[in-house]
């Protein structure tokens, strides 16, 4: 509900002023430093880990509610990079589905794999969570790791466009 608040108060001023690929960009560096602070400092901290639950999970909702303009910028640089004669729109639109889709699927039953082999299982039937340490350091483990694992990779993507000040400009091609 946050996100969605602070989306309609300073969205299009954020956008105007900085741009949705310097928006996003800020918010895979907030990402990766964030994990690796939140790391550093360890599971012991708890305020600590909920304020980076929290950031974790509405940083990326606020930057990405963007997505669509600057996926036209890639979409552009792309026709202009490759010089074709019509934007490969289509399967921009296909191909992050094709990611998502089954990462949003697959990574729940992973997750739950991973934890099996530290005694999630035996942990919840037994009802002894906070005795196992390493459950609790492979739950720690997954809550930072994974987040800046991916928001490393997210960063050195994005940083392969040159959509700066794309939001100044008019579009390039239409695609009826």
């Amino acid at each position: 509900m946050v996100p969605k608040v602070l989306i309609i108060l300073f969205g299009s001023l954020v956008m105007e002023r900085f741009g949705s690929y310097k928006v996003i960009l800020i918010s895979f560096y907030i990402k990766v430093i964030t994990g690796i602070l939140m790391f550093s400092l360890g599971r012991s901290h708890t305020w600590c880990l909920v304020i980076f639950f929290l950031m974790d999970r509405s940083l990326p909702y606020c930057a990405f509610s963007f997505f669509k303009m600057p996926l036209s910028d890639i979409i552009d640089d792309d026709a202009a990079r490759f010089k074709r004669k019509s934007p490969l729109s289509s399967m921009m639109f296909g191909t992050n589905a094709l990611f998502t889709k089954p990462a949003q699927s697959v990574a729940p039953m992973l997750v739950v794999s991973i934890l099996n082999r530290h005694g999630y299982q035996s942990a919840i039937s037994h009802g002894h969570m906070e005795d196992n340490s390493e459950l609790l350091d492979a739950i720690f483990l997954l809550v930072c790791a994974v987040p800046t694992v991916l928001g490393v990779c997210q960063l050195l993507a994005w940083l392969q466009y040159t959509l700066r000040s794309s939001h100044l400009e008019t579009p390039k091609s239409m695609e009826v």
